[in-house]
């Protein structure tokens, strides 16, 4: 069995794969993260896990992800400070932020800081899983979704 510590980036891979091959998924919480991870899996995604902003830049050259996936309130950087990092030495994969509100600051910064969406979960991990895997396997992950005020559940940002 594979080990869950915060430390360990851990990689999942079950059934067929999608248009998004590998996902790193940055995420400090274990039990998000599990979560998280066992319903891209199911889906056929291979899940790599970065627990904290350091280990996403160090692991993100070498990783070859098709998604990034960050949390916006990661403990030890600013979620927004990391996708510009990412976005400093990489411009071509796709970075989505999930955060348990929305608002149109929120909106405002990860357009300034290019993230390609924010997703608005409201702190229900099974919905963040749905509305994850919803996009991926859309026929254009990009399109479609726009922020109407608090109850928006997502903004993409072309």
């Amino acid at each position: 069995m594979t080990s869950f510590n915060a430390a360990t980036a851990c990689e999942f891979r079950l059934g067929a794969a999608r248009s998004f091959h590998r996902v790193l998924l940055v995420e400090y919480r274990d039990e998000v993260f599990i979560r998280l991870a066992a319903d891209l899996a199911e889906a056929g995604i291979l899940v790599q896990r970065a627990s904290s902003a350091e280990e996403a830049s160090r692991r993100h050259p070498h990783c070859r992800a098709d998604l990034i996936l960050v949390h916006a309130l990661l403990p030890d950087e600013n979620g927004w400070l990391l996708v510009q990092k990412l976005r400093a030495v990489d411009r071509e994969v796709p970075i989505w932020v999930y955060t348990p509100w929305a608002s149109s600051s929120e909106a405002a910064l990860a357009e300034f800081v290019q993230a390609d969406a924010l997703i608005y979960y409201r702190g229900d991990l099974l919905r963040l899983a749905s509305q994850l895997l919803e996009r991926m396997e859309g026929p254009n992950p990009f399109s479609d979704w726009r922020f109407q005020g608090e109850v928006a559940d997502c903004v993409a940002f072309p």
